[in-house]
């Protein structure tokens, strides 16, 4: 059978498969190779038809793994192995090979470079183990549910707080946590209607631990859908010390009442005579303690509420991103392994496949960077960030990748993004927080600058004035009233409150501008007219 094909087939099957980007090999009942051909010899320093006539056993003496393989296909089975060939890694497919009378004569093989798809392979667990490691890090419970109310992913703190194992909770009803709670089930449920009609919704209400505490709770939602299923997810927080200092300061102001009272009426009796004036006065000091405890509460709740309520909100943006980019990676790796099980792969599929991989990994780490600075949002109002360290950035390119990294949220909206640099700007600086500037005011145009489905505009214009980098913002959206531009820069000030906003974005970018980049900001607008930031930032950082 060899002679024939060697003479009438090979030198044809040969042509075929030089340009082919693998390694294809014949052997013989004494292991001599009769075909030695594909583009992937190059990657070993070897020429086509350079091994022909040689013994593979020899040739392979250092990699046992390969010869028992081989020794395995003469024997009739057809073998899959991996293994590394210096810094190279290589998938092998290995079958005998039979004569007409049904007896093997020799074995074929198929060898192909699959170190990037390992590197890919690694770089993505390595990408996973991070998100998990962040995830679990999260001192609060964090949840995802199915649109029946099913449990389908939760972190460690889940667990522990709750008192369940993870296989009690898979599939556990949301509705289970507040049995015998009409209440909470109440404010659950209204704050999923939210949910589904706002895209966010919060509910506080008692969770009901395995060991029977009820524990009160602040929680949020948002939707998102993977793979075409809807799921929310959000996360809960313990406002139990909150809720003891409610009761604390009630039983204070009942306690300050009696007192009052208790002196009043000594007033009374030693000064009949200024009765009048002392009701009068009576009644003026309930309404002014009422007023009091009402604007406390009023501000205090405002306070965490909108906190609490925006931090959760901003993480599970790109932890959903995070989310939908890493199942989308393990259903096209799916589809490609088997592609290649059934020899169909094509070198334009391959590479469409590792433009893919490297595009969808970029996306999942960048966003998982993304989550870990907005966590620590509540820092950069107020507290220095010299912990980050500084570097040098060319603008442009940095600009690029934080619309990169935007890019989920930009497709849901008509909004074309410009950016003009007429030459190379490099300053030195703390990139994170940069990035943190660029996001809030991009996110701050498309949440406040254009109604729903609107198409627009944003131009980034950046020039270099002395010491200073200046950065040209504008957007040609419905622009704001002097009350409110008065006001973007303070601390929970926000025209969205009823939809989530907590007012923080902008004051984040003041603080860091003015703080951290040693500059300054100016806003210009007006009603109609769009709005511009002007930024001028230090262009290297003492």
């Amino acid at each position: 059978m060899f002679d024939r094909l060697s003479k009438e087939g090979l030198e044809s099957f040969a042509r075929l498969i030089s340009n082919i980007p693998m390694i294809f090999y014949v052997l013989d009942r004494e292991w001599t190779f009769l075909l030695s051909e594909g583009a992937g010899l190059k990657e070993l320093g070897l020429k086509p038809g350079e091994v022909v006539g040689r013994n593979a056993k020899e040739m392979y003496k250092d990699y046992p793994g390969i010869i028992q393989a081989i020794e395995k296909a003469f024997h009739g089975e057809t073998m899959k192995m991996n293994h590394y060939v210096g810094p190279l890694f290589f998938e092998n497919y290995i079958v005998p090979l039979y004569d007409s009378q049904g007896k093997i004569e020799g074995v074929a093989g198929a060898s192909f470079d699959a170190s990037e798809k390992k590197r890919t392979e690694e770089e993505l667990e390595k990408t996973l183990r991070f998100q998990n490691a962040l995830i679990n890090s999260i001192p609060g419970m964090l949840y995802m549910y199915s649109a029946e109310g099913k449990l389908k992913v939760w972190n460690n703190a889940h667990e522990k707080i709750t008192g369940y194992s993870s296989e009690e909770l898979l599939d556990r009803n949301l509705m289970d946590w507040y049995a015998n709670d009409p209440e909470s089930q109440i404010a659950v449920t209204r704050g999923l209607e939210k949910t589904v009609s706002e895209g966010f919704g919060e509910a506080e209400a008692n969770l009901q631990c395995k060991d029977g505490r009820a524990i009160p709770f602040y929680f949020t939602a948002c939707p998102l859908v993977v793979d075409g299923e809807d799921y929310f997810v959000g996360m809960g927080v313990d406002i139990s010390s909150r809720k003891k200092a409610e009761r604390e300061l009630q039983e204070l102001n009942k306690t300050l009442e009696l007192k009052i009272q208790d002196r009043t009426d000594e007033l009374e009796k030693v000064n009949a005579h200024l009765k009048n004036t002392n009701l009068d006065l009576i009644r003026t000091n309930d309404q002014l303690r009422q007023m009091q405890a009402y604007a406390i509460e009023t501000e205090k709740m405002a306070a965490l509420g909108g906190l609490v309520a925006g931090v959760a909100h901003e993480v599970n943006t790109p932890l959903g991103i995070g989310i939908t980019a890493s199942t989308y990676l393990k259903s096209l790796s799916g589809e490609f392994i088997e592609a290649i099980e059934t020899n169909s792969v094509s070198k334009s599929q391959m590479i469409d496949y590792l433009e893919k991989i490297e595009s969808s990994s970029l996306i999942i780490h960048k966003n998982l960077e993304k989550a870990g600075r907005l966590i620590n949002s509540f820092k950069q109002l107020s507290i220095d960030q010299s912990d980050e360290p500084m570097r040098s950035l060319d603008l442009e390119e940095y600009l690029t990748e934080i619309l990169f990294t935007l890019s989920p949220a930009l497709k849901k909206t008509d909004i074309a993004i410009n950016i003009d640099s007429p030459e190379e700007i490099r300053i030195i600086t703390y990139p994170g927080a940069f990035s943190q500037i660029i996001t809030n005011l991009i996110m701050n145009s498309i949440n406040h600058g254009f109604d729903s489905g609107e198409s627009g505009r944003i131009d980034i214009s950046l020039r270099e004035e002395e010491d200073f980098t200046v950065i040209d913002y504008r957007d040609n959206g419905k622009g704001m009233t002097e009350d409110v531009k008065s006001r973007i820069f303070e601390p929970f000030f926000t025209t969205r409150r009823n939809l989530g906003g907590t007012g923080l974005g902008l004051s984040v970018v003041y603080t860091l501008v003015t703080q951290k980049f040693q500059g300054s900001i100016s806003c210009y607008s007006a009603p109609g007219k769009g709005t511009q930031f002007l930024l001028h930032l230090k262009s290297i950082l003492t």
